[in-house]
């Protein structure tokens, strides 16, 4: 918590099992608004090569009345394939 927002950080895993290069490209879905931080949004990956990214969820504080569920999307560029994950938001809920 600072200045009247609560803030979370999540960490993105992503590896590439494919046989050749893929440009993943990372977007945050939250209920609530929020500023998202993803400092690096899109990720070329070789072949079995893996790569940590780092998330920043902000919201406000009196948005923050109980946990919630927000939605990472991580979409490959070239196959169009989108891969879905759900994440929860922590933070105090009493006032």
């Amino acid at each position: 918590m600072e200045e009247g927002t609560v803030r979370n950080q999540f960490e993105l895993h992503l590896v590439n099992k494919n046989p050749s290069e893929m440009t993943l490209t990372i977007r945050v879905d939250s209920p609530v608004p929020a500023q998202v931080v993803v400092p690096q949004a899109e990720v070329k990956l070789a072949s079995l090569e893996s790569f940590r990214v780092p998330l920043f969820i902000t919201v406000q504080r009196e948005r923050v009345t109980a946990p919630f569920v927000f939605t990472v999307e991580v979409k490959d560029s070239a196959s169009g394939e989108v891969k879905k994950m759900e994440a929860r938001f922590l933070g105090p809920t009493g006032r």
